[in-house]
């Protein structure tokens, strides 16, 4: 169990500097569209882009974490010898 505690503690790391990595994005965005509206608009497309590939990462291991955690009955188990 050991390596699932280091496989967890990497994963939050990573996505600690993940937003560390947004949050300074967003902060000089603020400055720089001021300057360039075009630096605006392509910034807000990827923004967009940047969050709904991180839902649907979350989706997935969602649905993986549950499909592990979810109790097998002996009739699956029949349907799947069959």
């Amino acid at each position: 169990m050991p390596h699932m505690r280091i496989n967890r503690r990497l994963r939050i790391q990573k996505e600690m500097q993940e937003n560390e990595g947004l949050r300074q994005a967003l902060s000089q965005s603020f400055h720089y569209s001021s300057l360039d509206t075009g630096f605006h608009s392509s910034l807000l497309k990827e923004m967009k882009e940047f969050y709904k590939n991180l839902l649907q990462r979350q989706i997935t291991r969602m649905k993986f974490l549950k499909l592990l955690t979810k109790p097998i009955t002996s009739d699956e188990i029949e349907q799947k010898i069959k």
